[in-house]
Parts: structure tokens; C-alpha cells; sequence
């Protein structure tokens, strides 16, 4: 997580740079942590999201009803909007979902081959259609 200077602001941006050194190793650059960057977000996190229909904005603005989700170069930006605690907690979920699956990696340096990289994230959300699942996946995670 990245935590903003600006006590004004309402998102929480997501940073995966510490993965990106385990993946890339000495070949790390701002390109590949972009790369993997948006990997995550639209192979794992927007997947998730059409599967359990959740009714997240895409747009890289941000002050609406709902909240969005959005690439930000070498992170990944939350912003919060003013909807239902509820369905912010099933946001939360399908992002630590994700979150978790990728801390689990046996060998990050798997992931700096896009093709495969790809190939891991669709992998792990796969077998997740819906909301109940997405509870079951994560707190199965979170027991190991």
C-alpha cells in the first residue's frame, strides 16, 4: 500500500514495486512494474470484478456515487466512493483475494514472462464466478 501525503484525498493506491523486484530481479525497470502493474489489475482484479458483477467504475476520475478502480502507472488506485459499507467490504474482499493468490507465488521470477504472468493471473481467478466464491477462495487463503 501507498500511503498519500495528501490528507485531502480519498483512494488508496495499491504498489506493487517489492513484488516487481521479486519478479524482475536486476532486470526491474518502471516499464516491467507498469507491466505487471496492469497485468494484475486487468487479468486478476477487473476479472474478478465482471464475475461477481460488482458495479465498480473504471474511470480514472474520480468524486461519483460509486467507487473506481484505476491504473496509475507503477500502482493501482482505489478510490473510495460514498456507497454501501457492505458493498465496499466486497470490493475489499476480491482485492486481498488477489492480493493473497499473488503473495503466494513459489518463484516470482516465473512472473516477469508476460505470457505467463498472464497465464498465473487468469489462473487464479478462474474458478471464482461469483460473490459467495470469492468469500470461500479468500478466507481458504487466509487459513493456510
Amino acid at each position: 500500500m501507498t500511503v498519500s501525503d495528501d490528507p485531502k484525498t480519498c483512494y488508496v493506491a495499491f504498489n506493487y514495486e517489492e513484488f516487481a523486484n521479486q519478479v524482475f530481479g536486476v532486470a526491474i525497470s518502471d516499464e516491467n512494474t507498469a507491466s505487471l502493474n496492469l497485468g494484475i489489475l486487468n487479468d486478476g482484479i477487473r476479472k474478478l470484478v465482471a464475475n461477481a458483477g460488482l458495479p465498480l467504475s473504471m474511470r480514472q476520475s474520480f468524486g461519483f456515487p460509486v467507487s473506481n478502480l484505476g491504473d496509475a502507472y507503477k500502482t493501482i488506485r482505489f478510490t473510495i466512493g460514498i456507497e454501501e459499507e457492505d458493498l465496499l467490504r466486497q470490493y475489499v474482499a476480491l482485492i486481498t483475494l488477489v492480493n493473497v493468490k499473488l503473495s503466494e507465488v513459489a518463484a516470482p521470477t516465473e512472473l516477469a514472462d508476460p505470457g505467463k504472468r498472464k497465464l498465473f493471473i487468469e489462473g487464479l481467478t478462474g474458478s471464482v464466478a461469483d460473490l459467495t466464491r470469492i468469500g470461500k477462495e479468500l478466507q481458504e487463503a487466509l487459513d493456510k
